[in-house]
Formats: structure tokens, C-alpha cells, sequence
């Protein structure tokens, strides 16, 4: 999964950024674990147009967008983990793609739980790759 090197607004950068910006993370990852992030890429910010989307697609990336946002990373801004929870948990159904971030602690201080409780709703976690 390829989300950029710097995290930019694809839709405010030249062509040759857009680029570089999947190139650089491709190479940076492939040499750390061996693996190729292709096909799939999330633009920072869900910022995408046509222009950004027919870039990524030349360059072996498909755009993967999520059905519901955590919000996880507002916890500077009053977000709490009860309600990331919550909101998660409250939105759930077939083929939901959450996005979470790893930059705060609301994440780490309610996956296993949120996982737990998913399963035990019937759902089954997969792997992007799957569940598309």
C-alpha cells in the first residue's frame, strides 16, 4: 500500500511529483520488506481528481478509498477513544474499509478490542487484496 513519501496534495503538485512521490515509497519499502506496495495506493487527504487517478493508474497503482473515516486522528482536537470506538463499531457492514492512522494512541488502546468485537459480530477481517 503505497500512501506517498511526503504526504502532499496530489491535486496541487506537477505530474513529475505525483511521481516521484510513488516511486520514492515504492523503492523505500521494496528494499525494507521485500515487497512491492503495487497495486494499491491511498492519496493523502483522499485528495484525488481524474488527473491524479490516471497518474497513478500509468504508474501500476489503483486508488483505494474508505467507507468510513475513525477520526482517530482528531485526538489533539478532543477526539476520544470511546468514541472512535463507537463510531467505528456504529457504521460497521459488508465491505467496509476504516480508516485508521498509527500516529496517535486511540488506535493502538482499542484494535485488539475493536477487533474482538467485530469478529464476534459475525464479521471477518481480510486483507484489503480480499475483500476488494
Amino acid at each position: 500500500f503505497n500512501h506517498t513519501y511526503s504526504h502532499p496534495y496530489l491535486t496541487e503538485v506537477s505530474d513529475a511529483t505525483i511521481r516521484n512521490e510513488l516511486s520514492k515509497t515504492e523503492t523505500i519499502l521494496q528494499k525494507l520488506t521485500g515487497k512491492s506496495t503495487k497495486p494499491y495506493f491511498r492519496p493523502p487527504y483522499g485528495a484525488r481528481n481524474a488527473h491524479v487517478l490516471d497518474i497513478a493508474k500509468q504508474e501500476g497503482y489503483r486508488s483505494i478509498f474508505w467507507t468510513l473515516d475513525a477520526l482517530d486522528w482528531k485526538e489533539s482536537s478532543g477526539q476520544t477513544a470511546a468514541a472512535t470506538r463507537e463510531r467505528i463499531l456504529g457504521n460497521l457492514k459488508p465491505g467496509a474499509i476504516i480508516l485508521m492512522h498509527i500516529g496517535d494512541t486511540i488506535t493502538g488502546s482499542i484494535l485488539d478490542d475493536l477487533f474482538t468485537t467485530i469478529t464476534s459480530r459475525g464479521y471477518t477481517i481480510v486483507p484489503l487484496s480480499q475483500g476488494l
